[in-house]
């Protein structure tokens, strides 16, 4: 671009305009052009004519900070730009400044201003990164002709960071303190600061345990925290004093222990921070041995106490009275004493009674159960028993035996429990071979013999075959509520078989197997019966029949009607069998009990229901009940 002069300026003469020009020689281009460069002519280039309406004045350089344009003979104008690596987003404000500013005096004739002229111009930067261009145009003071136009330029960087604008907090200062009154920056950054670690507070400690007691080699958990810590050390102490450090680190957390040294263990958690050093938590677990073990003779873990075990053994044994005869009654006893280091409690004892070769167990007398006996303490032992036939005999007190041969305690010595044998003579009574009669069956009969040796009659009692047979019959519980179930029983006399009916078998057996039979649930009465026979014949039936208690929902008024309207009557309800009633009527009437009473006011008919749930559950059970006023006839 240039300056157009008018015709009627090119009439100036040369000289006239030769010395304006030696006037002004330091004038400078009036044009702004796209590719200045610096020139080393001085003076003027030319003062030909340019273009239609006239020439040009083309300055030989231009001012300092200014360049000159070869093509034009113009010196350019400065671009500014802010900021000057804008981002996508930013607000771009492009400045261009002009060497010189013209401005008119005469007619044709123009001069230097003091002043240069200058244009500001904003704008936004939208859209993706790259080269941007604004061009600018700048117009003569005194006119509107454009003097030359600059194009600016400017690389906008590439968009700004994800969130850009979003509210952000500030990096942490010494203490992990944060200032969240920023905003992100284009760039990612944050515009809030760290504050200050003159706010940095003294950090605390504190440290836990899920059990403070346990058995040797129980794992528990230590937990450890803190507050305004940048970093914590937990030590150990064991029970002997040896110190674990650290035992654990970190802030905060949680570690398994399995302490096996039995007394008590401590751990302390101590924290640092900008703030200083916190308190020192410390925890006390008290390690313990299991029952039965006690710790080590070294103190690293628990061993198993020694057992001390008592030892029992039995003394001779005495009978009484010393002339035993067959079929009489004889009275054993004998001392049992603890001679082991531990203590005895409830252990079972014995006689035993051999025969006169001691191959051959007879009996096996249950003398008294000792409850406790101390080391070294000694009680006695009794016991009776009737000899049967006359004879030589062996009879010995066993301790901590039963008849089985089985003791209940553990002792130092199991070979010892029994005492010696003791020799005893048994003699026939005086009227052996005496005729006699057996023992009488159920039903009274007997059978003849003759007396033997023991005293025993050598008739053996009839057999209850021979008998007739009975059987009774029952149940328990009886009656029940619906949708129960009872069990029967039944026992019977010189019977064989038995047979059943009702419901329910017998399988034959002539008394019930332990327990009873079940009857199954039951919603009604029920009636059982069951006979027994033998050889002889059947006996009578026996009976019984199960009362089953039905579900029942009642509910009355009294007096059902009453003789004037706000009179009163009494509401009853009741239930068998319900786990919950609810009772309603009018003007918000409501109870709920499975039985009661209330009183009400009649003021007209009013109907009142019971809602009932059964206990074993279906569907409910409603009554109702209307009351009345009875109506008032007057005569006329």
């Amino acid at each position: 671009m240039k300056v157009r002069l008018r015709t009627r300026q090119l009439a100036v003469s040369l000289g006239s305009l030769l010395l304006f020009l030696g006037v002004i020689g330091s004038l400078q281009s009036l044009m702004l052009a796209h590719t200045p460069v610096h020139s080393s002519e001085v003076g003027f280039v030319s003062l030909s004519p340019r273009g239609a309406e006239g020439g040009v004045i083309v300055p030989a350089s231009c001012e300092s900070g200014y360049e000159h344009n070869a093509g034009t003979g113009m010196c350019s104008a400065i671009c500014a730009v802010s900021p000057t690596n804008p981002k996508v987003g930013d607000t771009v404000t492009w400045t261009v400044t002009n060497p010189y500013s013209l401005q008119g005096i005469n007619a044709g004739i123009y001069h230097i201003d003091a002043e240069p002229y200058y244009r500001t111009y904003e704008t936004n930067v939208y859209g993706s990164s790259g080269t941007q261009n604004k061009v600018i145009s700048v117009y003569s003071l005194g006119g509107s002709d454009v003097i030359g136009m600059e194009t600016c330029s400017v690389y906008v960087s590439p968009a700004c960071a994800a969130g850009y604008g979003s509210a952000c907090a500030s990096s942490p200062n010494s203490c992990g303190q944060t200032q969240s009154n920023g905003t992100i920056q284009c760039d990612g950054s944050c515009s809030s600061t760290p504050p200050s670690d003159s706010s940095c507070v003294a950090p605390t400690a504190s440290i836990s345990q899920s059990v403070s007691t346990a058995d040797s080699g129980t794992t528990f958990t230590v937990s450890w925290s803190s507050t305004n810590a940048t970093s914590c050390t937990v030590t150990r102490v064991r029970p002997d004093g040896l110190v674990t450090n650290p035992w654990a680190a970190g802030t905060s957390g949680s570690l398994p222990a399995t302490p096996t040294y039995p007394g008590t263990y401590t751990w302390s958690n101590t924290c640092t921070g900008p703030g200083g050093t916190s308190n020192t938590a410390t925890i006390s677990h008290v390690v313990t041995c299991p029952s039965g073990t006690e710790p080590s003779a070294d103190g690293t873990g628990c061993v198993q106490i020694p057992v001390s075990l008592a030892d029992l053994t039995a003394g001779d044994t005495t009978i009484s009275p010393t002339s035993v005869v067959a079929g009489q009654s004889e009275s054993f006893s004998a001392t049992v004493s603890n001679i082991g280091d531990g203590s005895a409690s409830n252990f079972p004892n014995i006689f035993q009674v051999a025969n006169s070769a001691k191959t051959v167990t007879i009996a096996m007398v249950n003398a008294n159960t000792v409850s406790s006996l101390s080391s070294g303490a000694s009680t006695g032992l009794s016991g009776s028993y009737t000899f049967t036939a006359a004879g030589t005999y062996n009879v010995r007190a066993c301790a901590d035996n039963n008849s089985s041969w089985a003791g209940s305690i553990d002792e130092s010595n199991e070979g010892n429990n029994c005492g010696a044998w003791k020799v005893v003579t048994v003699l026939c009574v005086a009227n052996q071979g005496a005729v006699c009669s057996s023992a009488a069956n159920s039903c009274g009969q007997t059978n003849t013999g003759t007396v033997q040796c023991d005293s025993s009659c050598s008739a053996a009692v009839p057999s209850n075959s021979t008998c007739p047979p009975t059987v009774t019959l029952s149940a328990s519980p009886n009656p029940i509520n619906q949708g129960q179930s009872t069990k029967l029983f039944w026992s019977s006399t010189n019977a064989t078989s038995c047979t059943s009916a009702g419901g329910f078998s017998t399988g034959g057996a002539t008394t019930n197997p332990p327990g009873g039979v079940s009857t199954g649930v039951l919603l009604q009465d029920s009636t059982y019966q069951i006979t027994c026979s033998n050889a002889s014949g059947t006996s009578a039936p026996a009976q019984v029949t199960v009362t089953v208690i039905q579900p029942e929902v009642n509910i009355g008024a009294e007096p059902p009607r009453v003789t004037v309207s706000g009179g009163s009557s009494i509401l009853s309800w009741s239930s068998v069998l319900m786990s919950s009633c609810n009772v309603t009527g009018p003007n918000g009437f409501s109870q709920s009990s499975i039985s009661g009473s209330a009183t009400i006011i009649v003021t007209g008919q009013a109907t009142y229901s019971i809602s009932c749930t059964p206990t074993g559950g279906g569907a409910a059970i409603v009554r109702q009940v209307t009351v009345n006023v009875e109506p008032f006839f007057q005569e006329f």
